[in-house]
């Protein structure tokens, strides 16, 4: 997703320590702690950098631009990778929207690799305006597949996220972990994405750890692990 399995806590964690100060011990988040959609997604003109990429192969970088919303009210995250010239190209770009209970849904995601962009109707909602511990949110939606170079549908089904918040510390600056799934019920397969975000106050996603699984019945047909953490100048 993201923007995103089964989730190893402490390499996310890790990972994003090493790109920045060292992090404060994350525990298991108490009843009274929650967390806002609008502490992890985050609309804005912020370009940042994340190193990682899938485990067990050689490491890259992503930059991570973050737009403004637009007069729809949507917004979007477009995703590059460096290519081995140094040059940018365009990855993914998925578009958000923010409902008026302050809840953040996602509209779709144009995947250049796949070349595909994948809609959900209504849009999905990622996470309820705050998130308290120990509550599991869930919502659905439909969810479509369409070639970009043409339209022609590639697969359709339904869908549905989840979103718990797994662990918290109080710093400064608080941090958090945050599991989001999306699970995909489609026509010729299941799709399973568990992505665990590490969360800082007042900066948004500073590292994750994603799974996924495809399976066509009882057989696992893709799998693939990524760690990414924010890079930080020295």
């Amino acid at each position: 997703m993201l923007f995103p399995r089964c989730v190893i806590l402490s390499v996310a964690l890790v990972l994003a320590g090493c790109a920045a100060d060292a992090p404060h011990a994350v525990l298991p988040a108490a009843a009274a702690v929650t967390l806002g959609a609008d502490q992890v997604y985050r609309p804005g003109s912020a370009v940042r950098e994340f190193s990682g990429g899938l485990v067990g192969k050689s490491p890259g970088t992503q930059r991570r631009k973050h737009g403004e919303i637009d007069a729809s009210g949507s917004w979007a995250l477009q995703i590059d990778g460096r290519t081995k010239s140094g040059d940018w190209k365009p990855v993914r770009t998925v578009r958000l929207t923010r409902a008026a209970d302050g809840a953040v849904a996602m509209i779709d995601v144009r995947d250049e690799k796949e070349k595909n962009i994948t809609a959900f109707d209504p849009p999905l909602v990622l996470m309820p305006a705050r998130l308290a511990a120990g509550d599991t949110f869930t919502a659905p939606s439909k969810v479509r597949i369409t070639r970009i170079s043409d339209g022609g549908l590639v697969e359709q089904g339904t869908a549905e996220s989840g979103a718990v918040l797994r662990g918290h510390a109080a710093g400064p600056p608080a941090t958090f972990e945050l599991e989001s799934t999306l699970r995909m019920q489609l026509s010729t397969a299941k799709v399973l994405e568990i992505t665990l975000y590490t969360v800082r106050d007042g900066e948004g996603v500073v590292g994750e750890h994603e799974t996924l699984n495809v399976t066509v019945g009882p057989l696992t047909v893709r799998s693939a692990e990524e760690i990414w953490a924010e890079s930080r100048p020295k």
